[in-house]
């Protein structure tokens, strides 16, 4: 269990490592990822002005034994592993600046 603000980068690192996540978002771009952790069953979202101890317990209890998040999480890790991480997306941009510039543009 990863109780997070939901930025990406703590988010993505959670995910590689197959952890569910509570996430508080802080900001509208974490708001934004919190929202898609809840949208893919990969965790909860909780409203920071809504958050207290009771909020919090009962949801890391309710993420915590939930069977379907967990399979969702190990799912979206094996994705994350398999997408190749910094080294895929340089290549990819390498690769797009390098057809740009065969095409001229």
């Amino acid at each position: 269990m990863f109780l997070t603000h939901a930025g990406m980068n703590s988010t993505m690192e959670a995910l590689y490592f197959g952890v569910p996540l509570v996430a508080f978002p802080q900001q509208p771009e974490q708001e934004a990822t919190a929202r898609r952790i809840e949208e893919l069953g990969l965790g909860r979202r909780l409203e920071t002005a809504d958050l207290t101890a009771a909020s919090l317990l009962q949801t890391v209890s309710e993420v915590s034994g939930n069977a379907e998040i967990r399979k969702n999480v190990a799912s979206m890790s094996g994705n994350v592993r398999s997408a190749g991480g910094a080294a895929a997306a340089a290549n990819a941009i390498e690769s797009h600046v390098q057809g740009l510039r065969e095409r001229g543009s």
